[in-house]
């Protein structure tokens, strides 16, 4: 029974300490989405200079935008952000190519693949944001004149939701284990 009851106990603060650490993530990553927008006032006008060595759903990677900002030092942020990248496509022979389907107001950049034309300009393999948005592209940078680093790119990008998740997915744990040990007390 006493081992029963230690194998629960050491089941329960591993989920508690997974749940903690998925918190802890949520808050580190997402919680500036509830910020961003009002603290971000002051504007300038940044070039993209490279793109994100990390490949967001395995296809793009995100420009890097320089900007000088009031304080007259230069800084680099990642942008424009989307909060749904799709990809989708048919199977063709030959060259592949891509063709961005990009929706601001949604927050969404949808990357179709076929056959490489006109239809679809950008080949495969290549950084199909790259082609959109190639080295020298002009955007508005919006940031924080307290804090430079802290900015977005061309249109705030809402990912509040996932920081949600991550909270959400933290208390459910912490519900888990709670059930687990009343049930647990309750049938002993």
């Amino acid at each position: 029974m006493e081992d029963t009851f230690i194998g629960i106990l050491i089941g329960c603060i591993i989920i508690l300490l997974a749940g903690g650490i998925l918190s802890f993530i949520g808050f580190l990553l997402f919680s500036k989405y509830f910020t961003q927008k009002k603290k971000c006032t002051a504007t300038a006008v940044g070039t993209v200079t490279g793109y994100t060595l990390t490949a967001y759903s395995k296809l793009l990677h995100y420009p890097i935008v320089e900007f000088t900002a009031e304080d007259g030092k230069k800084y680099r942020i990642k942008g424009p952000e989307y909060r749904v990248h799709s990809v989708a496509g048919s199977i063709s022979f030959g060259k592949i190519g891509y063709r961005i389907e990009e929706n601001d107001e949604k927050q969404t950049v949808f990357v179709r693949m076929g056959a490489l034309s006109d239809e679809f300009p950008y080949p495969f393999g290549r950084n199909p944001l790259a082609g959109k948005y190639p080295k020298g592209t002009s955007f508005t940078v919006y940031y924080d004149p307290s804090h430079p680093k802290k900015g977005y790119v061309k249109r705030y990008c809402d990912k509040r939701f996932w920081f949600w998740i991550f909270q959400g997915t933290a208390v459910f744990c912490l519900f888990v284990c709670i059930l687990i040990v009343l049930l647990t007390m309750l049938f002993a």
